[in-house]
């Protein structure tokens, strides 16, 4: 399913492709923060 919304290309969906951190350690990872904060 999400490679059916990336296909999708909506413009208001920005997909941020990560490694290594999981469900938890995701929010914490600064550059991650980082990124979402200049979405928004």
């Amino acid at each position: 399913m999400q490679w059916q919304v990336k296909e999708a290309n909506y413009p208001n969906v920005e997909f941020v492709i990560t490694k290594g951190l999981g469900h938890r350690r995701i929010y914490r990872d600064n550059k991650v923060v980082k990124a979402i904060v200049e979405f928004l």
